[in-house]
């Protein structure tokens, strides 16, 4: 038994000395003892004063200048010759099971029913994932897009659609 715990003893010394030359330096100093400074306190200063409030900036107010209407109303005729009609999402075209197909192109897609209510996107691999989502009452349209393309196509009829 005398000779098992020496060879044990003797054996963890070899191992604690081999581990020890092998520690790099850093890790050496966690075993020695270190060299604490304490500064003295230096000479306590005194109180600052208080810092004199800022006063907010006062704002001139700036002369009202008058424009002549008529110029404003000319400017403004011209623009109303530009504008674009905005088309209701319920005259659209609504897709129904089959209209659209795999592999259908996206301005296609939007030509036919229009900006969807819900779009979102992703790119993974160096391809371009879209998901577009047409709502009508009850219905539900969900199509799929991969680089432009469609991928698939999901419609669902249900009652918990119901817009609020």
């Amino acid at each position: 038994m005398r000779d098992f715990i020496l060879l044990f003893a003797v054996g963890l010394i070899v191992v604690v000395g081999i581990g020890w030359f092998l520690l790099p330096e850093r890790g050496r100093e966690l075993f020695t003892g270190s060299d604490i400074e304490v500064q003295p306190a230096g000479p306590e200063k005194p109180a600052e004063e208080a810092a004199a409030p800022v006063r907010p900036r006062r704002v001139r107010p700036q002369p009202v200048v008058e424009q002549d209407v008529s110029a404003v109303r000319a400017s403004g005729n011209v623009a109303a010759d530009q504008v674009v009609p905005i088309l209701d999402q319920t005259t659209l075209n609504f897709p129904a099971p089959g209209e659209v197909t795999t592999g259908e192109e996206r301005d296609d897609i939007i030509d036919e029913y229009g900006v969807p209510q819900l779009s979102a996107f992703t790119q993974d691999r160096g391809h371009l994932f879209e998901t577009y989502v047409y709502r009508r009452e009850r219905s539900e349209a969900v199509i799929n897009l991969q680089d432009g393309r469609v991928s698939g196509v999901f419609l669902r009829d249900s009652a918990q659609l119901r817009h609020p």
